[in-house]
């Protein structure tokens, strides 16, 4: 999509840059952005809700991607401790052309109402890892399956079905068997139930 831009954030671990960055590649290599037209924000910088603000004025009217991976809460994102609210951010994507934003932060599902009905659906499309109510659940040590599981339906030309994402083993307190507190691994099911609303705008990042 070489008239389109790119807006990347990352929060302020080195497993949410290794995502941000796997996304960098897929864009580039595959779906065929102009490398230029690709900013990628990470946690590190100390101005970067004044960068972001900066980086949509010079693209008003555009084409934009949007994809943050990072920590989250209701109705915001922390790329840096200090928060960007998804109202903030439903401002600065309104003065851009169609867009879209992939989410992958715990209570993600939340931007969708705030975007609503200002942004969505007749503007562009929304992706998100999780329910308004809903942690991610993915162990610290691993990157993001969401984004993979992404990656591989633009592979090959479909576009991402929100399906329950995989149940993954946690450590937990058994306090029920032990005085001692001994730390087991327990199997639980974790689950969270990706969101999409607006436009089917998935073809725009298709593999060229």
């Amino acid at each position: 999509m070489k008239n389109a831009y790119a807006l990347l954030i990352a929060g302020d671990e080195e497993r949410f840059a290794a995502d941000i960055n796997g996304i960098k590649e897929f864009l580039v290599d595959e779906a065929l952005f102009d490398q230029t037209r690709i900013n990628l924000f990470y946690g590190s910088h100390h101005n970067i809700k004044t960068e972001i603000e900066s980086f949509f004025n010079k693209i008003k009217g555009q084409k934009v991607v949007i994809v943050y991976s990072g920590h989250g809460n209701k109705g915001k994102i922390y790329p840096t401790k200090i928060p960007l609210q998804y109202e903030e951010l439903g401002k600065l994507i309104s003065s851009v052309g169609q867009f879209i934003f992939i989410n992958d932060t715990c209570y993600s599902g939340s931007c969708i109402p705030i975007f609503t009905p200002s942004l969505l659906p007749e503007k562009g499309l929304v992706i998100t890892s999780c329910q308004e109510d809903e942690k991610t659940n993915l162990p610290e040590s691993m990157n993001s399956l969401f984004l993979e599981n992404i990656i591989s339906s633009y592979r090959k030309k479909q576009p991402f079905k929100p399906i329950l994402q995989p149940k993954w083993p946690v450590h937990v307190l058994d306090f029920s068997t032990s005085t001692s507190y001994e730390m087991v691994e327990t199997p639980i099911e974790k689950l969270q139930h990706p969101q999409r609303c607006g436009l089917s705008l998935d073809h725009l990042l298709f593999p060229q």
